[in-house]
């Protein structure tokens, strides 16, 4: 089996990704729960997935027309996201 990448929102686990968004990042200390679904409600998010597990996140802030960010980029070990 390979790895699956998906930008369904309902697949990321917006949980962990506060978590780890909230502990590990310095401009995102602290964020409010509801501002970081947000931030991925108005993003393009990308979930990377092995045999069903959550493996990496990262989103792109867009225009969808010239201007393209990719920010957030994370991996998990031991089914928690790092950096």
């Amino acid at each position: 089996m390979t790895s699956q990448f998906s930008t369904d929102k309902n697949e990321m686990d917006v949980i962990a990704i506060h978590i780890f968004l909230s502990n590990h990042l310095g401009w995102s200390d602290n964020n409010i729960f509801e501002k970081v679904q947000t931030f991925i409600d108005n993003s393009l998010n990308f979930g990377l997935f092995y045999k069903g597990n959550k493996i990496g996140f990262a989103r792109v802030i867009s225009d969808f027309s010239a201007i393209s960010y990719l920010g957030d980029g994370c991996h998990c070990e031991n089914d928690k996201l790092t950096k």
